[in-house]
């Protein structure tokens, strides 16, 4: 749904990170489910990057990266997605390849345990850049995505949405579609045309997640959970993937009872120092 450099996730301001940021697949390409991620990953090897320390969801530095130095300054203005096109995608398209094999409709994992942990507290109100960086943000949102993408409008960047040139396609069941960027991250923010098709897609991830142990043990089973900032209950999924020779992929799907949206966050496992706890913390900052 040899190493390549994966961009460190922080929680930078999206002006500060420099990322050039991903896109979903160009309107006119040749259709395949699923975005399109970068191009030749051979195209931004690095040569030999300092050291630097985990950010604070432990994603470190490794090998590769989605254009420019993950290394160097941090500080650029986010701008018009490249044209690059094939390293998440495999990936990606074998996930779209498993709904198709194993059938969408009919396995849900009923295990349900909710999250009793405390909310996060909510951040102090932005500074006026962060509030315009949040405005930005907030217009590439429809009313049926707006209360999902809250919690992250001040820490994204590059956001295009299915109405934009170079913006993701809509797939099966999707009335709407933003993708975006928070640093090595790809954030997609999906609704639904009815509840059955949100019910497949969750069904697809439940599917994607039983084989989840073989690429990064230690995922939690799919079930229910209060959101870490808006204590919101819903349904969390975490699932990993991989296609061919193309890099595994991790990612997190949330959706909020009583909607048909749901984000979904997928990220290069390799990034994750061999622990679902990054990406855990990323959604409950954001949840």
């Amino acid at each position: 749904m040899g190493a390549d450099i994966v961009p460190i996730v922080n929680d930078a301001t999206p002006p500060e990170r420099e990322q050039t940021p991903g896109r979903g697949r160009v309107h006119d390409d040749a259709y395949e489910p699923g975005y399109s991620g970068p191009d030749d990953p051979s195209a931004y090897a690095s040569s030999g990057p300092p050291a630097y320390e985990p950010d604070e969801y432990g994603l470190g530095p490794v090998s590769g990266g989605f254009g420019g130095s993950v290394y160097g300054q941090r500080r650029i203005e986010p701008s018009p997605p490249p044209d690059h096109g094939k390293m998440i995608k495999g990936a990606l398209a074998g996930l779209a390849a498993g709904l198709l094999v194993a059938g969408v409709g009919g396995f849900f994992i009923g295990r349900a345990s909710v999250d009793d942990a405390p909310a996060v507290p909510q951040a102090p109100a932005a500074p006026p850049a962060l509030a315009a960086i949040a405005a930005a943000n907030r217009a590439e949102f429809g009313a049926d995505l707006a209360p999902l993408a809250q919690p992250w409008l001040t820490d994204m960047s590059g956001c295009l949405s299915d109405r934009d040139p170079g913006g993701p396609h809509l797939g099966d069941g999707q009335q709407s579609h933003v993708l975006c960027r928070d640093g090595g991250m790809y954030l997609h923010f999906v609704a639904y045309s009815s509840a059955d098709a949100k019910s497949a897609d969750l069904a697809f991830r439940q599917q994607t997640a039983l084989s989840s142990a073989a690429i990064l043990p230690g995922a939690e089973q799919p079930g229910r959970k209060l959101g870490g900032v808006t204590g919101a209950p819903g349904t969390y999924v975490e699932y990993a993937t991989r296609a061919g020779d193309a890099p595994a992929l991790c990612g997190v799907w949330w959706s909020r009872d009583n909607t048909d949206a749901a984000v979904y966050v997928d990220v290069l496992c390799d990034s994750l120092g061999g622990s679902w706890t990054p990406l855990r913390a990323v959604w409950r900052r954001h949840s």
